[in-house]
């Protein structure tokens, strides 16, 4: 079936840059250097391994950016595959991505339910309705209506057109950085009076010390020590640090939509590749430096970031992570639904999906306002 919709060429390098960024960053940024980061590989652990891992996927990124002049495609690695390995290959690898990428905006819709406990004291507002509890959470009908209408209206900009989704992306992820770098400010302003308090730099056992009482000491006594202590601090934050910047891929996907040359892809995946960066260890340095007691905090299960935040900010920091994460959320939701729909219509052209729905993407008229 041959697809008479044709994709306009309406994404200039900010657009790009912003669909990559929103990708990368996400709701983990702010809630894993509680969970994850400090208690792992402290400050200086996740700092040496989140740069490790930016590295390593720029290498990935160059990749990425000599393949897509050669196939210049809607579909980003599906294309290259198809091209390359052969139609079994690409059959695979395009289910993969889609699975991959349709399941992270629904995952990222429900984050927006957390983000209201998170900053909300009585944790009530959305507590209504109760369905069914799973794996040990609650779940109510206020959450999932939330979530559903943010699904539903961040897909009818998308449906609209894709300079409209991608103007949406830049305000999020301009929001988004300046959030980040006003509490990084913030930090650095606080400080010069209070000092860093970052230890136990490398981090700490966690399960260790809660067993052992769970204290400021406790966490100290328990904190990474020696060259292979140290080693494995940074070792247990890299080895998750591809994850944490799963999304600049979003940018083939939408290859046939660049209005400027291919020899700018590289260029703007590393950006978005150390803008990254920047957030993930800023988050992390601001939640221990700002905090006296951030083991015990973080032994506690609290949100670290959030409680930094108001500790250097008062209630303007509060807003300021509410905002922030919030940005992180629906940027994530806009860049994988562009990258689910850009990938989806190549599989179409090449047959890859069942008939009834490869007619209605290549017959509906709404594709032809992408």
């Amino acid at each position: 079936m041959k697809n008479e919709a044709v994709l306009q060429k309406k994404l200039n390098p900010l657009h790009v840059w912003a669909i990559a960024f929103g990708c990368v960053i996400g709701w983990g940024s702010f809630i894993n250097p509680g969970k994850k980061f400090l208690p792992a590989s402290g400050v200086a652990g996740t700092a040496i391994a989140m740069i490790l891992g930016a590295l390593i996927m720029i290498v990935i990124a160059f990749s990425y950016a000599y393949m897509v002049p050669k196939y210049p495609k809607a579909g980003g690695e599906f294309t290259f595959t198809k091209n390359c390995f052969g139609k079994n290959a690409a059959f695979i690898c395009g289910w993969f991505l889609v699975i991959a990428y349709l399941t992270n905006v629904p995952m990222n819709s429900t984050a927006i339910g957390l983000i209201v406990d998170g900053l909300d004291e009585q944790k009530d507002i959305l507590k209504f309705g109760f369905h069914y509890t799973i794996a040990g959470f609650d779940i109510y009908f206020g959450e999932m209506i939330v979530a559903t209408l943010i699904l539903i209206l961040f897909g009818f900009l998308n449906i609209i057109g894709v300079k409209k989704a991608a103007f949406v992306q830049i305000v999020l992820s301009g929001l988004l950085i300046v959030c980040v770098i006003s509490l990084f400010i913030a930090m650095v302003i606080n400080a010069e009076k209070t000092g860093f308090n970052i230890k136990p730099v490398w981090g700490f056992d966690k399960n260790a010390a809660l067993a052992a009482g769970g204290t400021v000491n406790d966490a100290n006594s328990f904190a990474h020590k020696g060259t292979l202590g140290i080693l494995g601090s940074i070792l247990a934050t890299f080895a998750i640090a591809p994850w944490a910047y799963v999304g600049f891929d979003a940018i083939p996907q939408a290859s046939e939509e660049f209005n400027f040359s291919y020899k700018k892809v590289s260029i703007i995946m590393i950006i978005a590749i150390l803008f990254g960066c920047f957030v993930y260890v800023s988050n992390n340095t601001v939640a221990a430096a700002a905090l006296d007691n951030w083991p015990e905090r973080v032994m506690a299960g609290e949100w670290v970031v959030l409680i930094a935040a108001e500790e250097l900010l008062g209630s303007y920091g509060k807003v300021i992570v509410g905002l922030g994460v919030s940005c992180a959320v629906l940027s994530g939701i806009m860049g994988f639904y562009l990258a689910s729909s850009r990938l989806m219509y190549s599989m179409s052209n090449e047959g890859y999906l069942p008939n009834g729905l490869v007619k209605l993407i290549q017959n509906t008229e709404l594709l032809r306002m992408l």
